[in-house]
């Protein structure tokens, strides 16, 4: 299974202890150039920074075509890290994208990829058996804790796929 990602749902994962599910779901994961820069060079992460650079799983992928990302951001608005998830996600015809921010969801969806983000993956570790229930839903109110953005529809939903 070929899954790439953009920064926030592992940022999301290690600030909640999660990082592991990633190999647990995927085995390898794969992050752009830009996504491992964003992950590992901003200073309000210095705990999570060290725990990303020593993850066996997260392999580093360059983008083929740094001009369609180019024209692709300056088309879609959407940041570098998530441009070139986009592109890379097409390029080398990935079974998954992870990504958590709600405009590059809809325009990776609209591309026909198939995407999930940080609450999905800890619904798919349930399914799995990764998780116990009280454990996801514990997990899925530590990710709003922390800031990330979830919708009273989406933690109804989430909720609802918990077994």
């Amino acid at each position: 299974m070929i899954v790439i990602s953009d920064a926030a749902p592992i940022i999301s994962l290690t600030k909640i202890g999660q990082l592991a599910l990633l190999a647990k779901l995927f085995g390898n994961v794969i992050v752009t150039e830009a996504v491992f820069k964003e992950l590992t060079t901003n200073t309000h992460y210095p705990s999570e920074i060290a725990k990303i650079k020593a993850c066996p799983f997260i392999e580093i992928l360059p983008v083929q075509d740094s001009e369609k990302v180019r024209s692709f951001m300056q088309l879609t608005k959407l940041d570098i890290g998530e441009s070139e998830s986009i592109i890379l996600a097409q390029e080398i015809k990935a079974d998954t994208l992870l990504i958590d921010e709600r405009k590059g969801r809809a325009v990776a969806k609209k591309m026909g990829l198939r995407i999930t983000g940080s609450v999905g993956i800890l619904i798919a570790a349930n399914q799995k058996g990764v998780l116990s229930r009280e454990d996801a839903i514990y997990l899925v109110d530590e990710l709003r804790e922390i800031g990330t953005r979830i919708s009273d529809d989406l933690y109804r939903i989430a909720l609802n796929g918990l077994k």
